[in-house]
This record gives structure tokens, C-alpha cells and sequence, in this order.
């Protein structure tokens, strides 16, 4: 009986050499605060994208654009929804801080009703005629949201791999949203034709298709910090 306590009482000292032998070479892991890495994000994101605006240049009647309230709502609604996406995809980076499954579908959901609620307001019409025009534009508008997104693209996915991602695909899909985004609203202030067709096929279907697209490869990049652990 006595020799049985005697095990007790030596039992915790031991494991707790074992313990410490284990973790004797493991480093503490932090991670930075959501807004710093959102900033580390969108501050040189912004900048490029308004880089590129300046070297496509301004649509002739920005101005007067910015005077009309269907516009600048308009824009401010995509702006903000990119600003919601890129900082629920940095969320959905951070292990117990994810955004539950209805409020990811709603995230990714508002740009895309709203899409669909400017084609229609805006009406037109597909003809052969336009959809050549657009073709052979000096900037083709969905070639330029993929050029400026790019970067902002690396720039994200880059910021969110190094953190710990358990839902690769869904902050995948987020990202390449979020990105696709902000190239279309530097595409907005250069491209001034207002065909609901238009903006449709050359604006909207870029950032809707080409984001889930974009996601498939996107997500196994974003697994990789799991390889760090073996």
C-alpha cells in the first residue's frame, strides 16, 4: 500500500520531465492582430490598384458620376463589400474565430445580388456588335480586373497561409472574391459604358465564375501551413 502511494507521488514529477522533454524544442506561435493584418493587406493593395487606375486613366464623366447617388451607391456597396470579404477571409484564417457557415454564404451572396440588381436596373441588350467593341477596347475590362487583382490576390493568400486556415476552400473562395472585387471597382472608374450586358459579361461574370475558379488552386496553397507540423 505504501509502495503504491510512493508511485503516486513520483507519477507527476515524471510526467512532467516527459512533458518538458517533448516540448523542450517547440516555439509559442502568435498571430497579429486581424486589423494589422488586414492593413498589411489593403494598404498596398489599395495603392497598386490605384496605380493601375492611373495608367488606364479616368472615365470622362467620373466627376459628374460621383455627383449621382445611383452611382456612389453603387460603388460604395462593392467597395464595402470587398472591404467585408478581405477581412472575413483573414478571420476565417484564425482557428476559432470563423465566421459560421450562413454568415460566409452571406458575405458571398451580397456583391453578387447586387450584381445582378445593376444589370437589370442599367437593361440593355446582348448584341454582336457590342460584344466585339468590348473585344477590341484599349483595356479589356475583365483583362484588367485580373491584372489588378493579381497582386492584391498574392498579397492576401500570402498573409492568410502563414496563418492556420482549417477551411481552405471556403477562405479560398473569399480571397479570390475579395480581390476580383477591387479589380472591378478600379475597372468602374475607367470603363464608362453602362450596358447592363456589358457589365454583366465583361464585369460581373469575371468576379463571380472566376472566383470559385480561382479558389480550386488557391485552397491547396492555403493547406500548406499543415505540412509544418509533420
Amino acid at each position: 500500500m505504501e509502495q503504491h502511494k510512493d508511485n503516486k507521488k513520483k507519477l507527476p514529477s515524471l510526467h512532467d520531465k516527459i512533458v518538458l522533454k517533448l516540448s523542450n524544442d517547440l516555439k509559442p506561435i502568435s498571430f497579429k492582430k486581424p486589423f494589422t493584418i488586414f492593413l498589411l493587406w489593403f494598404l498596398p493593395s489599395i495603392s497598386i490598384a490605384f496605380l493601375f487606375a492611373l495608367f488606364m486613366g479616368w472615365r470622362p464623366d467620373l466627376n459628374a458620376k460621383f455627383h449621382t447617388l445611383s452611382f456612389l451607391l453603387g460603388w460604395s456597396a462593392l467597395f464595402l463589400a470587398m472591404i467585408a470579404s478581405s477581412w472575413f477571409a483573414i478571420k476565417m484564417s484564425l482557428p476559432g474565430q470563423e465566421p459560421k457557415k450562413y454568415t460566409r454564404i452571406f458575405i458571398l451572396m451580397i456583391p453578387f445580388v447586387f450584381m445582378a440588381y445593376e444589370t437589370i436596373r442599367l437593361g440593355g441588350y446582348f448584341s454582336w456588335k457590342l460584344f466585339l467593341h468590348d473585344l477590341h477596347f484599349d483595356y479589356p475590362c475583365t483583362l484588367a480586373i485580373f491584372v489588378i487583382s493579381f497582386i492584391p490576390l498574392m498579397i492576401l493568400s500570402f498573409l492568410t497561409s502563414r496563418l492556420a486556415p482549417l477551411k481552405p476552400f471556403w477562405t479560398a473562395w473569399i480571397i479570390a472574391t475579395a480581390t476580383m472585387l477591387l479589380g472591378s471597382l478600379i475597372v468602374e472608374l475607367h470603363c464608362a459604358i453602362e450596358n447592363g450586358c456589358h457589365l454583366a459579361l465583361w464585369h460581373y461574370f469575371p468576379v463571380f465564375v472566376f472566383s470559385f475558379l480561382i479558389a480550386l488552386p488557391l485552397q491547396r496553397f492555403l493547406r500548406k501551413w499543415k505540412s509544418k507540423l509533420h
